[in-house]
């Protein structure tokens, strides 16, 4: 008798564990359904917003065609204008580059410290070379010796 209530304590214990395993089995794929829903809406927003940010880039990048195309009056006083050709003031200046005065002094500046740097970059070139010639007469004469 004792055998028979001990056989029927474990086959109630087998079939509470598996409708326990069962459950578990249940809930372990409506977590990967679940999962596999929200990775795809991932997807979705991922994609959307790859879309507005190409859509913001191509907007603002036609925004900026638009404001490089407005034209700008500028009020400028004949003294302050620095353009002449063939001696005289031209009667179109519609293709004028307008900036500081200050930026004109540092193109100066600039176009004075380029040259005194390619006429330094010249003497040395000179140096190498002679010293590459001296270099070439003293092999030479060492090997006709």
């Amino acid at each position: 008798q004792e055998m028979n209530e001990s056989t029927n304590e474990q086959r109630e214990k087998k079939q509470d564990q598996e409708e326990w395993i069962q459950e578990e089995k249940k809930m372990i794929d409506s977590l990967r359904k679940e999962v596999d829903a929200l990775i795809k809406k991932n997807k979705v927003i991922n994609h959307g917003v790859k879309m507005a940010k190409n859509d913001l880039e191509a907007f603002q990048l036609e925004k900026q065609k638009k404001m490089n195309e407005l034209d700008i009056v500028v009020t400028v006083n004949l003294h302050q204008v620095q353009y002449m050709q063939n001696g005289a003031l031209p009667s179109n200046l519609s293709s004028c580059l307008v900036f500081r005065s200050d930026g004109v002094n540092q193109l100066a500046s600039r176009i004075k410290a380029l040259q005194q740097e390619k006429a330094h970059q010249i003497r040395k070139f000179m140096e190498l070379k002679r010293s590459h010639i001296h270099l070439i007469r003293g092999k030479k004469a060492m090997e006709g010796k």
